[in-house]
């Protein structure tokens, strides 16, 4: 069998690849080919050691109008990176990866195709690759989704804890692709996520964390992640005073440099001197932080074997990104989690729910509206800018979960129900059957 993969790329994080490597692993290991598309060069590299990477160039015709579109909803480079984000579902994804014209989306659509005509797949594996389904149907070859409850055709709903708030109006996505769908004689879309169906879905979690309801076609399989326990034990982790609670911190790349810079001071803040070992990962943006007479009792490394720290830490302060959940559910430990956007915030209340977690935001702000025009209309978005979480409140969130024991409790809980599930080979087992 060979299988060609399309996972999204054009974001910050490593997520949708890692998905999509970890079950390319598992269908190589039964003897199948497989290769993977890509929008960008950014991991090209990364990938190409073990598998054929195809990169789809980026449209020279209309190129500027993609820019201008995006530039609409970055901020002014003499104002701070908004510390949170809020949006109502993949409609802004569509603006985020580029696809502002029916030139562009059918340029790659096109390239797409040259591609399934090079490497000749059985099937096709998306992961949020919003244009991956649309290939699908032109080629006629089985479409693998891998979802998840917010971008389920069925069931997509990105702000479930509560009422979405006034003021949110996404793009009009469905007036850019009906037109394209029309002409290939497909059904229309009212949202983005309507772009994501298939033949298969594969869930990479648990019911309790996407309660997605299994129809035959929707099939939970826990986690899919490249990470290993069995690392090499750093040093200087090795000398770490075991007496005291360890704390892992990880915000991720998705914050900028001003709001980044806050949440570690502040965090310093709320460690310093207490009765608990810390590790802060910065990430290799943010690795050149002017802090000044860091404790003892508190290291700062722009990049540390995140899993291998999960299973060693007490508790993980983390800023709610997907894989990095996963992660932590299967290690069975207790969070604190600050998002910096709303599907982050989404992860962190399902864990909250479960009482493994707590949520929190780095401001109080009322939620600002930012109107932007694009050539479908305008569309809206909110986000808060002021940072205004104290040292001291951090520092009582973090004394609350450590010594609540319930906290841990659920965490185990949890971690069980993710290892009961079949991981990559359920999900290459139910692949298969496509075949």
């Amino acid at each position: 069998m060979r299988i060609l993969f399309f996972p999204s790329d054009r974001g910050g994080g490593f997520g949708h690849i890692s998905r999509c490597i970890i079950l390319a692993q598992e269908a190589r290991d039964r003897g199948y080919s497989c290769a993977f598309v890509l929008n960008d060069v950014k991991y090209e590299r990364q990938i190409s050691v073990k598998y054929p990477v195809f990169v789809v160039e980026r449209v020279r015709s209309g190129y500027k109008q993609i820019i201008s579109s995006l530039m609409r909803i970055l901020p002014k480079k003499d104002k701070p990176e908004p510390l949170y984000i809020g949006i109502s579902g993949l409609d802004y994804q569509i603006i985020r990866d580029g696809l502002v014209t029916h030139e562009h989306i059918e340029y790659i659509i096109n390239k797409y195709q040259e591609i399934v005509k090079t490497f000749k797949p059985d099937i096709m594996v998306s992961d949020t690759n919003l244009l991956a389904w649309i290939l699908s149907r032109k080629v006629g070859l089985p479409m693998v989704q891998i979802v998840r409850y917010a971008s389920h055709p069925e069931t997509a709903k990105l702000i479930w804890w509560q009422n979405e708030k006034e003021g949110m109006n996404p793009p009009n996505t469905g007036l850019l692709f009906n037109p394209i769908l029309e002409r290939l004689g497909l059904n229309y879309i009212e949202k983005a996520e309507q772009l994501l169906r298939g033949d298969l879905y594969i869930v990479p979690s648990i019911p309790e964390i996407e309660p997605i309801p299994q129809d035959g076609k929707t099939i939970h399989v826990g986690q899919l992640s490249l990470a290993e326990i069995d690392e090499i034990v750093p040093e200087w982790l090795r000398d770490v005073n075991h007496d005291y609670p360890m704390i892992y911190m990880t915000i991720g790349g998705g914050a900028g440099p001003v709001g980044n810079k806050l949440c570690f001071d502040t965090a310093i803040q709320a460690l310093t001197d207490k009765p608990v070992n810390a590790v802060i990962s910065t990430s290799s943006k943010f690795c050149k932080l002017d802090v000044k007479n860091i404790p003892k009792n508190i290291k700062l490394f722009s990049w540390v074997p995140g899993r291998l720290l999960i299973s060693r830490a007490d508790l993980i302060l983390f800023h709610g990104g997907y894989g990095t959940m996963m992660e932590i559910l299967s290690c069975g430990k207790p969070s604190l989690i600050i998002p910096f956007q709303t599907e982050q915030e989404g992860n962190g209340r399902r864990m909250e729910q479960l009482g493994c977690a707590r949520v929190v935001h780095w401001s109080k702000e009322v939620y600002q509206k930012v109107e932007v025009n694009w050539e479908y209309g305008q569309y809206t978005y909110l986000q808060q800018n002021r940072f205004d979480m104290t040292a001291d409140e951090l520092s009582n969130l973090i004394t609350e979960i450590l010594t609540n024991e319930k906290y841990r409790e659920n965490a185990r809980n949890i971690q069980g129900k993710v290892r009961d599930l079949g991981g990559a080979i359920q999900a290459l087992n139910m692949c298969e059957k496509l075949h």
